[in-house]
């Protein structure tokens, strides 16, 4: 079963990507930005929007309901899940920072110091040791590239960009599942980039 976040909504397909049927009942903005499944439950998914809000799916896409709305001032940027305790949620904000639920979404707690621009735009999760989370956030330090770092969960955050160009955003960032010291960084007109 493959999930896509498109501009024009959620796709799902069944057959390996062949065919996609649109899942977007509940969801108020076609505009999605990211998606992220259980790994425990694939029938559990978690949708940011952007500005329209924060869903989440218990039947595999098949409805959606809100969990963090544009009333609450928390416009989703991203969304990422611890690998081994499934009541754990990250998202990533405008505005916002870095928020963190331990309990699969029901209440949310901003967990940003450290970073100094309250707008994360994208979140890495180490898969061997949880505790280290990658965010990305703009207009910090005087440029718009920023890589950060925390090593206890997001509690507190560190820079993590050295050598990365501060005059373009960074769009993406993930860890090498097989090396996890190593992280890989886009950034647009710069190409990716790769830690030491």
């Amino acid at each position: 079963i493959l999930f896509a976040a498109t501009y024009r909504g959620i796709f799902k397909s069944i057959d390996g990507g062949k065919n996609w049927v649109a899942h977007n009942k509940g969801i108020a903005s076609a505009y999605i930005q990211d998606i992220e499944v259980d790994p425990k439950d694939g029938n559990r998914l978690y949708v940011s929007t952007g500005f329209s809000g924060f869903f989440k799916s218990e039947d595999g896409g098949g409805s959606f309901y809100e969990i963090m709305g544009e009333s609450e001032g928390k416009n989703t940027d991203t969304t990422a899940l611890h690998p081994m305790d499934n009541n754990i949620v990250y998202a990533g904000a405008f505005g916002s920072g870095f928020l963190r639920s331990v309990d699969q979404g029901k209440k949310w707690e901003p967990s940003s110091n450290g970073i100094v621009n309250k707008s994360v735009y994208y979140i890495a999760v180490d898969p061997k040791e949880p505790k280290n989370i990658f965010a990305t956030s703009c207009t910090c330090g005087g440029g718009i590239g920023s890589i950060f770092k925390s090593t206890d969960g997001g509690k507190t955050w560190s820079r993590a960009d050295k050598s990365i160009a501060e005059d373009r955003m960074v769009m993406g960032i993930t860890v090498d599942p097989n090396t996890p010291s190593t992280l890989y960084a886009v950034q647009i007109d710069h190409g990716v980039w790769k830690s030491a």
